[in-house]
């Protein structure tokens, strides 16, 4: 009798076994930015010489096509300074001719943290392709169990049957989906996002501007220079903020600076030669933006180098 309710149970769990499996290994497949971008540095890493981290600011803003020198984006959405510091600590042995970091601080850098967001479920990327200690729980291991499972099914059909791929960079890292033609209401979107990032309280202030001083303790000993770069932002994005939160995230920069002589800091926050043109939403550059950043970045690199 019990050998009889085993074989029946192995006989309905290993077909689910089976499933959860395969469903696992075929969304692993689907390319996506992290597994782009990994095999990109281990294939091409020895030949960047300016590297850009940080979130979705530069991700979309920052294009490595517009650059005389090397350039590579390893930015991501919602990347915070945890993140950049552990990517930075991984590939750094395998970019040994990086001679230059842009690393952007916006309003929100040192005031939020992934793991407490509604954006959590981006912690399984950094686990399952980039190999980093960033596990908050088991899901975290498995794409089958980070998303919902019609939400995995969908990816699966898009990509197998209707051929959609799910990666959204250019080779060397840049977020190509932002086109001008994309641009929500820069007015509604500014003062959402300036709200949302206004209320995150202080919480891991502490916590970020240790990893921020870490990764530029970390690009000083390998004499590499570091521009602290603070991105544009679309006026209704900036008439909404706090200004107590700017105010110590601007005497943060100051601080920063001053302990790190290979560090220098761009402020274009309120540059206002950035119109509604260059806005996708309140403070995302589109494609023009980024154009027109990344040519300025590189004119300014270039000059600071003679």
């Amino acid at each position: 009798m019990v050998k009889k309710f085993v074989f029946h149970t192995l006989l309905f769990i290993i077909p689910i076994f089976l499933i959860i499996v395969l469903s696992e290994l075929a969304i692993r497949n689907i390319p996506n930015d992290y597994n782009s971008k990994k095999q990109q540095i281990r294939e091409n890493g020895d030949q960047f010489e300016i590297l850009v981290l940080g979130s979705s600011h530069v991700y979309y803003g920052i294009n490595p096509e517009c650059f005389d020198q090397k350039c590579f984006n390893l930015a991501h959405i919602a990347q915070t300074p945890e993140f950049d510091l552990k990517l930075l600590k991984k590939f750094l042995p395998q970019m040994k001719n990086v001679k230059t970091v842009i690393y952007p601080i916006s309003y929100f850098t040192f005031f939020w943290d992934l793991q407490s967001s509604t954006e959590a479920w981006r912690l399984k990327n950094y686990t399952i392709y980039y190999h980093l200690n960033a596990a908050q729980s088991f899901k975290d291991y498995l794409e089958f169990c980070s998303i919902d499972p019609l939400n995995n099914y969908k990816r699966i059909k898009d990509y197998y049957i209707y051929s959609r791929s799910e990666l959204g960079v250019t080779p060397l890292g840049w977020g190509f989906n932002c086109l001008a033609e994309y641009a929500g209401n820069l007015e509604e979107t500014g003062k959402i996002a300036a709200e949302r990032h206004s209320n995150f309280g202080t919480h891991f202030y502490k916590k970020n501007t240790q990893e921020v001083d870490e990764i530029l303790n970390l690009c000083q000993l390998n004499n590499i220079r570091v521009l602290l770069l603070f991105p544009p932002g679309y006026q209704s994005y900036r008439s909404y903020l706090n200004p107590d939160q700017l105010k110590m995230t601007y005497q943060t920069i100051d601080t920063l600076l001053s302990k790190h002589p290979n560090s220098s800091f761009l402020n274009l926050f309120a540059d206002t030669s950035y119109t509604a043109a260059h806005f996708l939403d309140g403070d995302h550059l589109n494609d023009q933006g980024a154009t027109k950043l990344s040519s300025f970045l590189n004119q300014y690199i270039n000059q600071y180098e003679k």
